[in-house]
């Protein structure tokens, strides 16, 4: 479920030519996924219930919320301008196009993997951060994700549906050793 949430969000974001509505529509796709796993669990949350807790999780994510914001804001504006150059330069601006978009995509995964493995720990406690807070189970979490695999997993995926299954030169899966990945939930 959860890789479901980040393909999901990796799609929304890398198709939303707009600046800043690309990271809104990213920002729903968490919301959703927290809400589908606190179903999961059978716990209540409610979607003013699941914002607070994107914006308590982002917080505590800190440096990956920031530079996924960052990176997002500035890839999309690139996007947004080389989308709009398309016409005029009679589609060379399009390769540009789809290689900003699925490294901003990947970056939007890696955050979204990393709030899902949050999030699973969280629910899992019983809507509970846990006797050491949200800070400590957000780093142990984030310590266990191999983010270069997750990375590369997505951009694999976002290539292989643009150009067929043998298109992507990244491994679709990580090594077995990549830790804190899982093609669980």
């Amino acid at each position: 479920m959860i890789w479901q949430g980040v393909m999901a969000k990796a799609i929304a974001v890398a198709l939303n030519p707009i600046t800043g509505i690309d990271v809104l529509t990213g920002a729903v796709v968490d919301v959703t996924l927290l809400l589908t796993l606190s179903r999961l669990y059978g716990l209540p949350l409610t979607q003013q219930g699941a914002v607070k807790l994107l914006q308590t999780m982002a917080l505590e994510l800190g440096g990956l919320s920031v530079s996924e914001l960052l990176v997002t804001l500035g890839l999309s504006s690139l996007k947004g301008l080389l989308g709009l150059t398309a016409p005029a330069t009679v589609g060379l601006a399009l390769p540009p196009y789809l290689a900003v978009a699925i490294s901003q995509a990947a970056v939007a995964g890696v955050a979204s993997y990393g709030l899902g493995k949050v999030a699973k720990a969280y629910f899992a406690q019983g809507a509970s951060w846990g006797s050491n807070g949200p800070k400590a189970l957000v780093q142990e979490i984030l310590s266990t994700v191999d983010q270069d695999s997750i990375l590369n997993r997505v951009k694999a995926e976002l290539l292989a549906k643009i150009h067929g299954p043998n298109a992507a030169s990244a491994p679709v899966e990580p090594a077995a050793d990549s830790p804190g990945f899982s093609n669980e939930m």
